[in-house]
């Protein structure tokens, strides 16, 4: 084999190598992106279960709103205690200045 032909052999051979590199680059590219979003999807769903943990569940709420229910009706009591003494005073008031005339 002379040098003019092994040269030959060599460039056939760094071209081939040289397109199944680019062919291997183009054909992983895209998974490395997905796999890039896919981290970076897995993230924000951390994030999110993070900030469910914090928030009542279906029970609590339930409690909550008997609670106010209660605490609505007690305060409704609360209301006609206070109109009734509001009326007490208005009758007092009035008697005071009849009697002050």
């Amino acid at each position: 084999m002379d040098m003019d032909t092994l040269k030959g052999w060599i460039a056939i051979t760094a071209s081939v190598f040289a397109l199944g590199t680019a062919i291997w680059n183009h054909l992983t590219h895209r998974s490395r992106d997905n796999s890039k979003k896919v981290e970076d999807l897995s993230n924000r769903v951390q994030i999110i279960e993070t900030e469910f943990r914090h928030m009542p569940d279906a029970d609590a709420v339930h409690k909550l709103e008997l609670s106010l229910a209660k605490m609505s009706g007690e305060l409704s009591t609360v209301l006609e205690q206070i109109k009734s003494i509001q009326r007490t005073n208005k009758r007092i008031e009035d008697y005071l200045m009849e009697k002050s005339k």
